[in-house]
């Protein structure tokens, strides 16, 4: 029992994956962004976009754009996979979706509609004025790691993409598509779909030119290992895989708290998340240690 693993590029993945991030504007005090993201994306936008985007109290919707981006004959582009995606009749967006989801709106052409035009306008005023160098970025690290497809088992080469994610095989899962993004980093994130995966790992992008700024990987993990509660923490896990409620009751410290930790440990890569089905557990990335002594001579030289 095992599944196979393809990566995948394209704009588009990147156009609504920071949408979401947009929508869902609690997710970027864990991101790089950071929310003054947000603040200075919204000036670009009317209030009737903004007010909109307020109303959205599910990003359900928006998760099933993944399915069709991954299939678009004209992923290549973003304008042209929003318009490909306007052209099809509603027979034609659930051959798409339904192999892969139940979870199908009543109104899913309205709801398709609504939501397409939100992209286009984030697109036009957003996406499309982004720095180039993003996408090579991302469509780079895709060729790279495609070629890696048939050298590595598929475990490993989403263990290695993802740094530190363990996907475990399990009954029900047949195949995984792993996309690059620069919005989520240093985060990685996850759909899970009917005998599917779309995972989307974080690329850092280039390190500051001023020669005195160390790397930001380097700062990552120094910032995570500078508290002694998330050192601890680390410590529980050490040994074995232990789930999110093992944590707690072990640290005695809030659910909130030992969250907000733990994304500071798996942002740093010193943590290593085993998924089987729609469970997590955590355990001691012993690789980060490795990582920070290289880092950390390279910036001392």
């Amino acid at each position: 029992m095992s599944y196979t693993v393809q990566i995948d590029f394209s704009p588009a993945y990147e156009m609504v994956g920071s949408f979401i991030i947009f929508c869902k504007k609690k997710w970027t005090k864990h991101l790089d962004i950071g929310s003054d993201w947000t603040k200075k994306t919204e000036l670009r936008f009317e209030p009737s976009f903004l007010e909109a985007v307020d109303r959205i109290q599910s990003i359900q919707m928006l998760d099933l754009f993944y399915l069709w981006v991954w299939q678009s004959p004209e992923k290549s582009d973003t304008g042209k996979f929003l318009r490909w995606l306007d052209s099809l009749t509603e027979p034609e967006l659930k051959d798409y979706l339904q192999p892969y989801t139940e979870l199908l709106p009543e109104d899913l052409m309205e709801q398709t509609a609504h939501f397409s035009g939100l992209l286009a306008e984030w697109n036009r005023l957003y996406f499309t004025r982004l720095d180039k160098e993003m996408l090579m970025t991302l469509h780079h690290d895709y060729q790279l790691k495609s070629v890696l497809t048939a050298k590595m088992e598929p475990q490993k080469l989403v263990e290695l993409c993802t740094s530190g994610v363990i996907l475990e095989p399990v009954e029900g899962l047949h195949h995984v598509i792993l996309v690059p993004t620069i919005h989520f980093r240093p985060l990685n994130h996850y759909n899970c779909y009917r005998g599917l995966m779309i995972m989307h790992y974080s690329l850092d992008g280039p390190d500051p030119e001023e020669g005195d700024m160390p790397p930001v990987h380097l700062t990552r993990i120094t910032r995570a290992l500078s508290d002694p509660s998330r050192l601890q923490l680390l410590r529980y896990i050490v040994n074995e895989p232990k789930s999110f409620t093992e944590v707690v009751q072990e640290s005695k410290l809030s659910k909130g708290t030992v969250h907000h930790h733990m994304m500071m440990l798996r942002a740093a890569g010193l943590v290593r998340i085993h998924i089987h089905g729609l469970q997590e557990r955590f355990s001691f990335r012993t690789e980060g240690i490795a990582e920070l002594k290289g880092f950390l001579e390279y910036y001392l030289e």
